[in-house]
């Protein structure tokens, strides 16, 4: 499985919806709606690491006893997970075995989004893999 951190989610009247992380200190994003931010948390995660060695994740147990995150929550801001997905940018050339049905929609769908195969096969992993974590 992906390493994954947590995040804070918190959001105050009249502003966005801001998600932080305690072990990644001065990585922080926001978005418009709870969705928005916390699908761009993980970009955010990904590019404020690029580059670093990736600090030790903590336990969920662990950050309910830190004060920052204590003192989020009582503010009502929740934790979330968030995967770290590193930024590997070399393609790999795979193999892959489909039923031919399942292959042709895959073409249809990649041609109607005006991507290739690979693109929408790596994109439809990359949703499953985010909401998996």
């Amino acid at each position: 499985m992906a390493t994954a951190y947590y995040g804070i989610m918190e959001k105050e009247p009249g502003t966005l919806w801001g998600v932080w992380f305690p072990d990644v200190p001065g990585c922080i994003t926001a978005g418009e709606t709870a969705d928005e931010a916390s699908r761009k948390a993980v970009s955010a995660l990904r590019e404020h690491l690029e580059g670093l060695e990736p600090p030790t994740a903590s336990a969920a147990e662990a950050l309910m006893a830190d004060p920052d995150v204590i003192e989020a929550r009582e503010r009502g801001g929740i934790l979330i997970r968030v995967p770290f997905l590193p930024n590997e940018a070399a393609t790999v050339r795979v193999n892959v075995t489909l039923e031919r049905g399942t292959l042709a929609a895959i073409d249809e769908a990649a041609t109607a989004r005006g991507m290739t195969r690979s693109a929408f096969l790596a994109t439809a992993a990359m949703e499953k893999v985010r909401a998996s974590v």
